[in-house]
């Protein structure tokens, strides 16, 4: 499995090195475990959720229950069931045997039985398309796109294809005599690309970066982000379309990239060593081609990982989590300065201005950190405690407490 995205609280898109992408849903099971363990509330369509999953045997997906067939074998009698060892193998004997079981205190940690049995979400669409492996997979912030790569090594693979979350298909255009087809991928990259990021709150961009080096910004069409399964676009490419490419962003492979949370500016993480903040585009106008020049943070190591908290701390600051190479966390800050009417209030800080702080060794990894992400929301506890999580390639995923 190479990436995933949430694009609703219980769906999921996750895409591997089988060129396939899977969308999973959750189980009235797991919803009902998860509101004991945590005080969020059951999601609205928790009835029309399958009651339970399981892998059947000789299965490659997981296969969703639902209510009939579990009441269809609790109305069996038990010792039948348990002598026929061919109805036992089936899934939805497994599953109904889960739903009936005894799921534990209420707000008790689950045991690993409970686990195995409660924890499978249903697979409930395949999207197709891509010709090989898949690397990168976002999801809207509307929850109404998703854009996905694959890995390439020229322009004709290194496409981004959309989907629409409605439908599980690519979005229609106006074609000849208005007959609507689907959209064209899009193209700028000639190489992987390594990561895509929808910008807050609106998603009025998609941003793209390479292992081309290079970095390209697709602004939202006309219509984009309606909930209207039938809307057709009129540009070719659908729901967004090429506004901004820049060639030879970074000096190596642009690894990582993150919008700040009002989307003013955006950061591209390489293995140059170096961030750099580039400031939104006014305008996608091709007569007015992409001239801001970047801020450039430099590090002693590859920066392999970056994500800014999504919202501005303390009212005014800017936050930006980085991974290093080695395996190093870094924290750093800078003021946002509001000055009303001027033009430098839409830049992003200037390098002096960013404040670095570093995780204790013991809370950082030993292996190049590949992703971080920050809490959607503040702690409960404090409104200046922030939980940030990281993955790396020494087979860890730690979840720290930041207090800014």
């Amino acid at each position: 499995m190479r990436c995933a995205a949430f694009v609703a609280p219980y769906v999921y898109v996750s895409g591997a090195d089988e060129k396939v992408l899977r969308v999973f849903t959750a189980t009235q099971q797991f919803a009902s475990a998860w509101q004991a363990l945590t005080p969020d509330a059951l999601v609205p369509e928790f009835a029309s959720l399958a009651v339970g999953a399981s892998l059947p045997v000789l299965g490659l997906s997981n296969k969703a229950v639902d209510e009939e067939q579990v009441r269809a074998l609790q109305e069996t009698d038990t010792n039948a069931l348990d002598d026929n060892y061919h109805v036992r193998l089936t899934h939805t004997d497994v599953v109904a045997n889960a739903a009936m079981s005894n799921t534990g205190g209420a707000g008790e940690p689950p045991l690993e039985e409970h686990l195995l049995r409660h924890t499978l979400w249903p697979e409930t669409d395949k999207l197709y398309g891509h010709p090989y492996e898949i690397f990168a997979v976002a999801a809207a912030h509307s929850g109404d796109w998703i854009a996905t790569a694959c890995k390439a090594s020229s322009e004709k693979y290194a496409a981004i294809r959309v989907y629409s979350t409605h439908t599980w298909q690519p979005p229609s255009v106006r074609g000849a005599g208005d007959e609507p087809v689907t959209a064209t991928p899009l193209s700028a990259h000639s190489l992987t690309i390594t990561r895509m990021r929808f910008s807050p709150p609106s998603d009025q961009w998609l941003l793209s970066v390479s292992r081309d080096r290079s970095w390209t910004l697709f602004e939202k069409t006309t219509a984009a982000g309606s909930t209207n399964k039938e809307v057709v676009f009129d540009a070719s490419t659908g729901p967004y379309h090429l506004a901004h490419h820049q060639a030879k962003a970074h000096a190596r492979i642009i690894w990582d990239a993150a919008w700040s949370p009002d989307a003013r500016f955006f950061a591209t993480a390489s293995r140059d060593k170096s961030i750099k903040l580039w400031p939104t585009p006014a305008s996608s106008s091709a007569a007015a081609p992409y001239a801001c020049k970047p801020v450039v943070l430099t590090f002693s190591e590859s920066v392999t990982a970056v994500d800014f908290l999504p919202a501005l701390a303390l009212g005014n600051k800017y936050v930006l989590a980085v991974g290093l190479e080695n395996g190093q966390i870094l924290v750093l800050t800078a003021g946002s300065e509001e000055k009303e009417g001027e033009a430098a209030s839409l830049l992003p800080p200037s390098s002096e201005k960013w404040e670095t702080f570093s995780l204790s060794p013991k809370d950082a990894h030993v292996a190049t950190v590949h992703r971080l992400a920050w809490r959607p929301k503040v702690s409960e506890n404090s409104s200046r405690e922030w939980m940030l999580a990281s993955a790396s390639d020494d087979q860890a995923i730690r979840i720290v407490s930041v207090v800014l």
